[in-house]
């Protein structure tokens, strides 16, 4: 047996205690680092996996963005036709009848106005009970803006001759019903003015005056 003190004996053993954790320690850290590098994730994978997830992402959303933009267009172009629909269906000329005195004539006229080139296609004189009788000649080639067309003594004649209420009162009713279509777009709109019509004298000739 060796003759040590207990000093001695404490350090001996305090020393071959770290001797043996450092031996053990490091047998364990190689074992550690060769187990996961044997059985750890595969990072590079995982980042290339990580990668394509992401460009497949950013493509998915540029898709999304130009499905948007296509969508959102598309919608404007239906609203506006929808707008040119509803406006061309509202979409009249102003109208109205004018009589007035020409030199020796008791002229009246059919006016037909708009801010738009628009085609007078066609013009006609109605009964009181809405019977055609006349068609006026009209040119439906011809695109302006306004349109003043003669409503002649000889047509409303048809309108006066065997009416009751003519003899009676010297007044009569009827219509000029017209069909119009405007030029930058072809909306058409058919419309009918009525007018009151009362005999009249210039220079002790009878004629026909019109208010509508």
């Amino acid at each position: 047996m060796l003759d040590i003190t207990p000093n001695q004996a404490t350090f001996i053993g305090a020393f071959g205690g770290a001797a043996l954790g450092a031996v053990i320690g490091g047998a364990v850290s190689s074992f550690v680092a060769r187990y996961t590098v044997k059985h750890s994730a595969n990072y590079t994978g995982q980042i290339e996996t990580i990668n394509q997830v992401l460009t497949s992402l950013a493509a998915t959303q540029e898709e999304t963005k130009q499905h948007y933009a296509q969508s959102v267009a598309d919608e404007r172009m239906r609203q506006e036709e929808n707008e040119r629909r509803t406006e061309s269906a509202q979409w009249k000329p102003q109208a109205h009848i004018e009589s007035k005195a020409e030199g020796v004539e008791q002229v009246n006229k059919l006016i037909l106005k708009d801010q738009a080139n628009f085609y007078l296609i066609e013009a006609s004189l109605v009964s009181q009970d809405g019977a055609k009788l006349v068609d006026y000649p009209v040119n439906a080639g011809i695109s302006t803006t306004g349109f003043s067309l003669p409503i002649s003594h000889a047509s409303l004649n048809k309108i006066t001759s065997n009416n009751q209420q003519f003899f009676d009162t010297e007044t009569f009713g009827g219509a000029i019903r017209y069909i119009v279509k405007r030029e930058k777009d072809g909306a058409s709109y058919t419309g009918e003015i009525r007018f009151h019509g009362e005999r009249v004298y210039l220079n002790s000739t009878c004629f026909y005056k019109l208010t509508g």
